[in-house]
């Protein structure tokens, strides 16, 4: 069960070592590495003019992490879909994972969510009913061009 925040500053820290780091904290849980970002197409249009500025993943018993700090973003339009066209990377500067009880309405403002009720809201139509114990990652980065 995770019961603290752990952050990471990937400008001053490697993903191996912060890895290393996360087995040592929740050495029962399982690890799910991320190699791409598929967002919906207007959370992609909110990171371009800067009203979002997190992506929050969570996967179910599992603690998601980057594979490395540059990902591919992938653009769609329905939740369904699960292929679109890449729309650039994602140049992952900060990763903070902590349980979803812990989100806040700060956390709800960087992701492009007007209030913490918004953004459990959206996150619960992506991943249907949470756990308030089990884990999310916050990824705080950028867009980068193709």
């Amino acid at each position: 069960m995770l019961d603290r925040i752990l952050s990471f500053d990937l400008w001053q820290t490697s993903v191996t070592d912060m890895v290393s780091v996360i087995q040592y904290s929740y050495p029962d849980m399982e690890l799910a590495p991320r190699c791409h970002f598929r967002l919906l197409s207007l959370y992609v249009e909110r990171m371009k003019v800067g009203r979002k500025h997190t992506t929050i993943r969570m996967k179910h018993g599992a603690i998601d992490y980057p594979s490395g700090r540059c990902l591919p973003l992938v653009s769609v339009e329905r939740l369904d879909i699960q292929s679109g066209p890449n729309v650039g990377q994602l140049l992952v500067g900060r990763v903070l994972i902590k349980p979803f009880s812990m989100l806040t309405d700060l956390d709800a403002a960087r992701d492009g969510f007007s209030s913490h009720e918004e953004l459990v809201g959206a996150l619960s139509d992506i991943y249907g009913l949470w756990m308030p114990h089990e884990p999310v990652t916050i990824y705080e980065a950028v867009l980068c061009s193709k």
